[in-house]
């Protein structure tokens, strides 16, 4: 309906009359839906959780350590590709569009059993949904206090704190 509803008019683009109440209320939808789907709080710990599982992954894989991945998201983990690179490489958006959840799915299933602390706990607490807590704060974290919370976290968990970093970080919404 909104699109049926769009003009050009002296090279802008404009709404017809009746259609700017189905427009205000697309606008007003999409502001709930990130309050309250896109921002909530388990939305965002499993998005970040799933971020710093792919971080570790490049990082074992770069190191080369020997980690399962599906061929799509091998292609795109073992290099640093720019926006560049898939602009002048049709290959390399042919790969990241075979990428797709199974795929991240699967790896996570295998993840699991990695003999890498990070990425084993990390892809388990994903798949048994058992995310990492989150805690809103209007004032940026302390580093001072990060630093406290990666200190316990590694003594608990007997790992180093570089690892235990994966566990406790701060994020900016």
């Amino acid at each position: 309906r909104i699109i049926s509803m769009l003009n050009i008019k002296q090279n802008e683009l404009v709404v017809d009359y009746k259609g700017i109440y189905s427009v205000e209320k697309f606008i007003v939808a999409r502001k709930l839906m990130y309050w309250q789907v896109y921002l909530h709080k388990t939305v965002v710990s499993a998005e970040n959780m799933l971020i710093k599982v792919l971080e570790r992954v490049k990082i074992l894989i770069t190191n080369k350590s020997k980690v399962y991945t599906t061929p799509a998201l091998k292609i795109l983990l073992k290099n640093n590709f720019s926006k560049k690179d898939i602009d002048h490489n049709l290959n390399l958006l042919d790969s990241f569009s075979a990428l797709d959840d199974y795929d991240i799915y699967t790896c996570l299933k295998y993840w699991q059993n990695s003999d890498d602390f990070v990425l084993s706990r990390l892809s388990s607490r994903i798949m048994n949904r058992k995310l990492l807590k989150i805690k809103l704060v209007k004032q940026p974290i302390l580093e001072k206090e990060k630093t406290k919370l990666i200190d316990l976290f590694s003594k608990k968990n007997n790992c180093s704190q570089d690892e235990a970093s994966y566990f406790i970080f701060s994020y900016k919404i």
